[in-house]
């Protein structure tokens, strides 16, 4: 390609690169994509989804000029060296070009995205976020192998932070608290269940609405999204959120689940879960009491269920988490 003609794609790269709705349109995608990102058999996958959305633009907006879209791509790394060589080179086009041409620059934005999508779900939520010993937590149960803390928004709802350690693979952890059909052989509590179809073909990504009645407490029904983030907050954990949606019936409330590993017991795992306990379905008084009573009973219990249903299976039945 002639030095003018160089200077020709240049500037309609940096032209599309700096449209808002390239922009939105890559918001959009990262936002939509993040979650799964990460799991070693879609990664790939996703990038070559990132450059057809690149392509789909360019090719729009050269449709008129008399270039090929080969040629302008075959660019690429001289339009990268061209531009960092510029005192003032265009950082959106930068980004573009490095994403579509190194996998792993575009795992980096992709990174980036997942921990700012996430960031941004549990910011809806303040307590959720709060660490341990943050003003307004309560212990309420402190034992070796369970803790649980609460906090309360007067008037509005308290939130139960559950950390325990159950003798369960990581594996089987996730299964545990994963929305399935078989989910009431382990989950007695649950009288009715509704999962939805994967949303965007993502498995980890579906609404569901389910009944339950926890003891002393009448029949509740909640409806949300249930999304599994895969090696989230780090490579040994994986997150479980559970958060409000208008395309579910019954109430709106939720939660966040974190299972993770346990270093050097491949047999055990750490649950964390940070629930929110409406005050319409709980009155406050009554919270401690089933956290400290109930509460461990009913995780106890749940895990020797799944044990127990694990093993009744032919081999392979469960699935993989």
């Amino acid at each position: 390609m002639s030095s003018a003609n160089m200077q020709v794609a240049i500037a309609g790269l940096e032209s599309v690169a700096g449209k808002d709705s390239f922009t939105a349109a890559v918001n959009d995608f990262m936002a939509g994509n993040c979650e799964k990102f990460g799991i070693d058999e879609q990664s790939n996958l996703v990038h070559q989804e990132y450059k057809a959305l690149v392509e789909k633009h360019l090719q729009t907006h050269f449709a008129n000029q008399d270039f090929d879209l080969t040629e302008i791509m075959a660019t690429i790394p001289a339009c990268i060296e061209a531009e960092q060589e510029q005192a003032y080179a265009s950082p959106a086009m930068l980004d573009m070009l490095q994403n579509y041409s190194d996998f792993e620059t575009f795992r980096e934005s992709m990174l980036l995205a997942r921990r700012d999508f996430e960031w941004d779900i549990q910011t809806n939520l303040p307590p959720k976020v709060m660490a341990a010993g943050t003003p307004g937590w309560r212990r309420v149960v402190d034992k070796q192998w369970i803790l649980v803390d609460r906090y309360t928004l007067v008037l509005s709802a308290d939130y139960l932070r559950t950390s325990v350690i159950l003798d369960l693979p990581l594996s089987d952890m996730i299964k545990m608290v994963s929305p399935s059909a078989n989910l009431q052989s382990w989950m007695p509590m649950v009288t009715e269940l509704t999962v939805g179809e994967p949303l965007d073909n993502n498995p980890d990504d579906r609404l569901v609405e389910m009944a339950f009645k926890v003891p002393l407490m009448p029949s509740c029904k909640v409806g949300g999204r249930w999304r599994l983030i895969r090696k989230y907050p780090d490579e040994d954990a994986c997150t479980v959120l559970f958060t409000p949606d208008g395309r579910c019936q019954g109430m709106q409330s939720s939660a966040t689940c974190i299972c993770r590993s346990i270093e050097g017991d491949a047999d055990k795992s750490q649950l964390t879960m940070i629930e929110e306990v409406p005050a319409t379905w709980i009155p406050s008084f009554l919270v401690d009491f089933l956290a400290a009573s109930v509460y461990p009973r009913l995780l106890l219990s749940m895990a020797a269920k799944y044990t127990k249903y694990k093993q009744q299976m032919p081999p392979g039945a469960m699935g993989g988490a």
